[in-house]
């Protein structure tokens, strides 16, 4: 067992010190000695691991801290997993690092995965944690033990932490705040540590009343939890000093709540999964809306703009590493000097305090005017039936900006959102109110507590499917089809309303329009609240619906069978073939396609400031963006090629170099080799040297909703002729091949991507 390792070391001091000084009190009850010797017994074993990263899962146990432990003191990185880590995760980790041990926290050893070669890990590197914030491939934040245990004594620095301390983890520990409060701060001090492997209210209170638990750290959804536990005044916490509360913001009413409850105000906490904690308060009284004063051993910087705010950066002694990826290791978020980009927007106030406003590049625009959602989160925070507010932006159905949000009230609650809607005009401008609102019982949740917002913004489910589930999910769009014949879609759109309501409104049978409704909202299309009022997930219904449904039974019935997948996949017909004979759905077609060729050129235009000079636009159907610069710069010169269905026509273009260039829904048949009609290299070579590229397009690699939807649109397109460049990844490989290094890629809508490709003046040159 090696003591190089600033964590361990630690722990043997304590342990030389006293050796019967408590580590693990309760059920898992160990001293230090005793629990330093669990660890030599585990590093031992874990020489099967071979160098391989560790990975550790499972509930809070006293085994699952005697692994961590001994992987610290056998030199191996540790991969933290969700409390109930999936076969998906586990499989992408292995692919990341080739070779892993993952570790059974119940005691009985691990099973070693994989044996091929994965990224490579720098030296020093101790811990490793997905990001609460990463998309598609794994990514992972690189932290040294000397980090961790840096963390832990800034907790005791500002707490006054001692080996007289218990500290309660009843939050996972493979979160990094419930890590650095709890574990860390414990050894750190050279206190106990109690352990709980759930969140049960009531079994937090019996131990604060009758343990001698004197900190506690929570998430402020937890906290909120804990403080609704029925029971007149204070709670029973004879030895309770410190309650923490971060991960999140805590707002003015929860505050309120904890000293009702606590008899004392909360600690705050802040900080991410790279660096710890940072910044954080000792219960102290703060300036409301404030998010704390720097740690000890923290120091902070603003990028300030002039207006009194700008980008937050943090430095600590012990740097964070960097992040791992698909493509290897990435320290850009580090500067050469230890300062890391917290990627927060943030004021500083009098006295030292630090005010987090939001997430850089993450602010909403309406009528030209910028909103912070962490502004507008806060403000409703204060009403007395909200336990918690996630605010995002999104389009409606013509691509104009919204501002949703997603309320979780508290238990009992019964606010509707006309009186939430009240509330906000006496506390903000007209401009920042919400125009859609979804009410839950529970917000869905990260593994640490958090808000999940990617769930809440793409209303994503589970992601395994069966043979039997897949063959019933054809129910769901027979039931959609109906739901709109029967007038139900429309009628939630205009107001929500309960099963038998929306029976009686429209002359249905209750029973049989109540299973409807089941059906749809169990598939995520429509949300039902407290008050069993049902509501489109949707802000509203897509112009055109009409079309669309038609446009689905077409493919369903006529296209979309198994007799005619057959022929399609053995060469023996085409889906153009069949559709060729038939105007009508063309035209069908390219009604349904046109209210996303307008959404795209949208959000196309705001994303770039549009060089001098005339505009292409190529598409089925096109001229949606032409049509959009047309509204804003009348005068310019644009060249339209609107594609029916069919044989792709020869595109000549008119031999001036052009400012940009839109390709709308024809990319795959544009670039399809066996077509010989026009090549990507061709088109990029008519682009004037500012010029960009703008593609708009469906792409099978781009995480949708559920995850199998974007493959299956595949037969649609082999149906109709196409089957190359199915993945943007290879599309954006292909432009930077041709110069292009200034590549942003988009979601304009539940199916469609945007690409928009640049060159910087050192690439063109």
């Amino acid at each position: 067992m090696t003591l190089q390792n600033p964590l361990l070391a630690r722990f043997q001091a304590v342990a030389d010190a006293d050796p019967s000084a408590v580590f693990l009190a309760g059920r898992d009850r160990l001293t230090y000695g005793a629990a330093l010797a669990e660890v030599a017994k585990r590093a031992e074993r874990l020489s099967v691991a071979r160098e391989c990263p560790v990975v550790l899962h499972g509930p809070n146990s006293g085994e699952w801290v005697l692994c961590f432990l001994a992987a610290q003191a056998a030199g191996l990185l540790v991969v933290l997993m969700p409390q109930q880590a999936t076969a998906g995760l586990l499989e992408d980790v292995q692919r990341l690092f080739g070779s892993v041990y993952v570790y059974d926290s119940s005691g009985s050893g691990g099973v070693l995965l994989g044996g091929g070669e994965g990224v490579p890990v720098m030296r020093g590197a101790a811990l490793c944690q997905p990001t609460s914030g990463s998309t598609g491939g794994p990514r992972y934040a690189l932290r040294s033990a000397s980090s961790v245990l840096s963390e832990g004594q800034r907790y005791v620095e500002l707490l006054g932490l001692s080996q007289r301390d218990q500290i309660l983890a009843c939050l996972p520990l493979c979160h990094s705040f419930s890590l650095g409060a709890a574990l860390a701060g414990a050894i750190a001090a050279g206190g106990s540590l109690r352990l709980e492997s759930q969140f049960v209210p009531r079994r937090i209170l019996l131990a604060l009343a009758e343990e001698p638990v004197s900190v506690l750290p929570l998430v402020p959804s937890a906290a909120r939890l804990l403080c609704t536990v029925p029971g007149d005044g204070a709670f029973s916490v004879p030895h309770l000093r410190h309650l923490i509360v971060g991960a999140g913001a805590v707002s003015e009413s929860l505050e309120r709540l904890v000293i009702e409850r606590f008899g004392r105000r909360p600690a705050r906490n802040y900080g991410s999964t790279e660096t710890g904690a940072t910044l954080g308060t000792a219960g102290e009284e703060s300036p409301a809306g404030a998010t704390g004063r720097p740690l000890p051993g923290v120091e902070t910087v603003l990028a300030d703009d002039g207006s009194g705010r700008g980008a937050l950066f943090v430095r600590t002694a012990d740097r964070f590493l960097g992040y791992l990826g698909d493509e290897g290791f990435d320290g850009s978020r580090v500067s050469p000097d230890g300062w890391f980009s917290t990627g927060d927007l943030a004021a500083r106030e009098e006295g030292g305090w630090i005010r987090i406003l939001g997430r850089l590049g993450q602010s909403l625009r309406r009528g030209g005017r910028s909103i912070q959602p962490a502004e507008v989160e806060q403000a409703l925070s204060g009403h007395p039936d909200v336990a918690e507010a996630v605010v995002a932006g999104g389009v409606d159905a013509h691509g104009e900006d919204i501002i949703e949000v997603h309320v979780e009230l508290r238990p009992g609650a019964r606010a509707a959102v006309l009186e939430l809607r009240g509330y906000l005009e006496g506390h903000l401008e007209a401009h920042k109110i919400p125009t859609s609102w979804q009410l839950y019982d529970a917000l869905p949740r990260t593994d640490g507590g958090k808000p999940d917002r990617r769930k809440l913004r793409h209303g994503e489910r589970g992601e395994g499917t069966g043979i039997f589930a897949a063959l019933a999910t054809h129910r769901l769009s027979s039931a959609v089809a109906a739901a709109h014949r029967l007038g139900v879609l429309d009628s939630l759109a205009k107001d929500p309303g309960g099963a038998k309501q929306i029976a009686f409104r429209l002359g249905l049978k209750p029973r049989e329009t109540a299973t409807l409704l089941a059906l749809l909202s169990a598939a995520g299309l429509l949300r039902r609240d407290v008050e069993g009022r049902f509501r489109l997930v949707e802000p509203s219904l897509p112009p055109g619906l009409d079309d669309l449904v038609q446009l689905e039974e077409d493919l369903r019935s006529r296209i979309l069978v198994a007799d005619h997948l057959e022929k399609i996949i053995r060469g023996e017909t085409t889906a153009r073939a069949e559709f060729e004979t038939s105007p009508s759905f063309s035209t069908l077609y390219r009604k349904v396609m046109a209210p996303p060729a307008r959404r795209s050129a949208l959000l196309a235009w705001r994303r770039l400031a549009l060089p001098e000079g005339s505009i292409v636009d190529i598409g089925r159907p096109g001229g949606a963006f032409a049509g959009v610069v047309a509204e804003r710069l009348p005068s310019r010169p644009a060249e339209v090629f609107d594609l029916a269905l069919g044989p792709l026509p020869e595109i000549c273009l008119s031999g001036e170099p052009v400012a940009a260039i839109f390709l709308y829904n024809v990319f795959r048949y544009l670039c399809d080799p066996a077509t010989g009609t026009c090549s990507l290299e061709a088109l990029c070579a008519s682009l004037d040297r500012d010029g960009v590229l703008i593609v708009s397009d469906i792409f099978i690699d781009s995480p949708t909703s559920p995850r199998w939807l974007r493959p299956a649109l595949s037969l649609d397109w082999a149906a109709f002729g196409s089957t190359a460049w199915l993945g943007g990844v290879d599309l954006c490989a292909e432009l930077s091949r041709l110069g292009f290094d200034r590549i942003e890629r988009l979601r304009s809508d539940h199916l469609f991507d945007l690409v928009i490709a640049r060159r910087t003046e050192m690439a063109k040159g």
